[in-house]
């Protein structure tokens, strides 16, 4: 048993998830799998070096453009990403736009290619020799989710492009 088992169930007393992200393996998002094999992190780190829509202009400049269109900007962005939601009117989305989208570090950005690359739920991938050196190992361990002792509930829509059900229904 891990520390973190130990401590998530002497810290949380339930764990409620909406469209819980793990495993990618089914997504169904066509942009983010494009943008993970165009390894949109490296051009990111062009760009934005210290991160990817932080707080700042840019994420300022996106609410501000969400708010003039009532939304409907912010509605195509989330629909491109997580499939079309006609239970999400745009004047819904206009509203998330003052707390959505959060920033990224662009290492963050990198693990999330490798998941939706690799199919797989585990650490970040430094390369072999690396991987050796900070997990004794040559490839990144794998998150084990099994049996963390906290009451978890899960909630999905069947509809969702990037938490897909069948990879959601890995983490029960």
């Amino acid at each position: 048993e891990s520390q973190l088992h130990t401590w998530l169930r002497e810290h949380v007393s339930i764990f409620v998830a909406l469209s819980p992200i793990a495993w990618l393996g089914h997504s169904n998002s066509l942009l983010l799998k494009a943008l993970a094999d165009v390894r949109i992190q490296d051009l990111a780190s062009l760009f934005f070096p210290l991160g990817f829509l932080t707080p700042g202009s840019w994420d300022t400049a996106a609410h501000i453009l969400c708010k003039l269109t009532l939304g409907v900007v912010c509605k195509i962005g989330v629909d491109v990403v997580c499939g079309h939601g006609g239970l999400d009117p745009a004047s819904n989305v206009e509203g998330y736009s003052a707390h959505f989208p959060f920033g990224s570090s662009v290492k963050d950005m990198a693990h999330f290619s490798q998941l939706l690359r690799s199919g797989e739920f585990a650490r970040y991938d430094y390369g072999r020799k690396d991987n050796d050196a900070i997990y004794g190992q040559p490839s990144p361990p794998a998150y084990n989710v099994s049996n963390l002792g906290v009451p978890t509930a899960l909630f999905i829509g069947e509809e969702d492009k990037l938490a897909d059900s069948q990879d959601v229904y890995q983490l029960m």
